[in-house]
């Protein structure tokens, strides 16, 4: 059984790509317009795939996932450690 989208009333955060060839860009759009979380964001990541961050996979975007998570975070109350959440440089 799935859950109606406007029962989820906990804090949300969706990052996207609008050329992601595995889910479908409107339903995304659709689904998060639907939800009844006061605390959610949507975010657009320029990503040419479906993968919006590893240092394989996605290493330009990964930092901004980050950096978007953090201060989402923070914007709800949340005080995540930065020190863990940074990306190692190689």
């Amino acid at each position: 059984d799935r859950i109606p989208m406007s029962e989820i009333k906990i804090p949300v955060l969706i990052f996207y790509t609008e050329n992601d060839k595995v889910v479908s860009v409107p339903k995304i759009l659709q689904k998060y317009e639907q939800m009844a979380s006061v605390q959610k964001k949507i975010i657009s990541i320029d990503s040419p795939d479906h993968v919006l961050a590893g240092d394989i996979m996605s290493p330009r975007t990964t930092q901004v996932v980050i950096d978007e998570s953090v201060a989402w975070l923070r914007s709800i109350g949340l005080n995540p450690n930065p020190p863990v959440l940074q990306r190692t440089k190689k």
